[in-house]
């Protein structure tokens, strides 16, 4: 009986009540040797919290232990509770392929948790509010996760909003990114010869490729994509600082911008943020969005950037209509 056959087996004994089996039984049963049969039910107690022990080389059920066994791994109810509550987020979130991969489980949760009032509570009083989410498409988002799980390559048509033109390229899909509610892919574009990022709703088509998938090493991502402020990648080359009105600091101190950012509240309340930020776009709206309760110190373009939008604003409201950009 080979391994994974041999726990699947000894999975079934441990679940029947009461038991208590010699591991010269079980060894003989299973065809292997007393130490095989002793490390499978070591390696289950350990990795996977079975409910038994090994006493006077013999198997018994550990009534300490009142767990439920759940796809050959036992959870106390407290852990059950917690993989529901997962569940219920992950029903909510977009797009309908994550609610597929985690189905197996969600029946048997729900079966496990039938009886108890938990349930009912849980599901109405965990909810995902989802602000300014774009809709894609789920072909699209399914194709993804292929190719990454298998490690090919995808041909992609997509909208390039800033100069509102359509391209093709094909690319090395690297990771998905849930940002701002908002699904996004970091790949290698073979065309660029460079680290991109995809918004998944600017894909109009896509396909998998038979090619391997280049592999970029997670350091390499991470200092790509996560050095600057944002999903404007690339090596950091400002910083912002920020300061925030001591009314609006209230709720800024508790945010995180970025993983390197760096804040403290002054004297009078306020609350000062450094960022360190490659590209500006997403930066200004974030900055906008707090009005006049926070100003930009540094660095001086920064600054000016703000001023000149604050001042098309101003034109806009004065009744001239949307002010193009330069």
């Amino acid at each position: 009986m080979l391994k994974d056959a041999r726990q699947r087996w000894l999975i079934d004994k441990i679940n029947q009540p009461d038991y208590r089996i010699p591991l010269k039984q079980l060894a003989t049963d299973a065809r292997c040797s007393v130490k095989t049969i002793r490390r499978d039910i070591e390696q289950l107690m350990l990795e996977r919290d079975a409910p038994c022990l090994i006493f006077n080389s013999t198997l018994i059920r550990d009534k300490t232990k009142q767990p439920i066994e759940l796809q050959g791994y036992w959870f106390n109810k407290p852990e059950i509770e917690s993989l529901f509550a997962l569940n219920q987020i992950i029903q909510q979130l977009s797009p309908g392929v994550l609610q597929q991969q985690i189905e197996p489980f969600q029946h048997r949760i729900e079966q496990l948790l039938y009886n108890e009032p938990t349930q009912q509570s849980l599901s109405q009083k965990i909810k995902l509010i989802e602000i300014a989410e774009r809709q894609i498409e789920p072909h699209v988002f399914e194709k993804i996760v292929q190719a990454l799980a298998k490690n090919k390559q995808l041909n992609i048509l997509f909208w390039g909003r800033e100069r509102d033109t359509k391209m093709e390229r094909i690319i090395s899909p690297q990771q998905l990114i849930r940002y701002k509610d908002n699904w996004k892919l970091d790949a290698w574009c073979h065309k660029r010869e460079s680290l991109r990022t995809f918004s998944l709703e600017a894909i109009e088509s896509i396909g998998i490729l038979s090619h391997a998938s280049k592999s970029v090493d997670l350091d390499t991502l991470q200092n790509h994509f996560e050095s600057s402020y944002g999903i404007f990648a690339g090596q950091a080359t400002q910083q912002a600082v920020i300061q925030f009105s001591p009314y609006i600091s209230r709720w800024v101190k508790f945010e995180q911008w970025h993983p390197k950012q760096l804040g403290t509240l002054q004297a009078d309340g306020s609350y000062q943020l450094s960022i360190p930020y490659h590209q500006d776009p997403e930066l200004i709206q974030d900055i906008l969005k707090y009005g006049h309760h926070a100003k930009v110190l540094e660095p001086p373009e920064l600054k000016e950037k703000i001023q000149q939008e604050v001042i098309k604003m101003q034109k806009m409201y004065a009744g001239t209509g949307f002010v193009p950009d330069e």
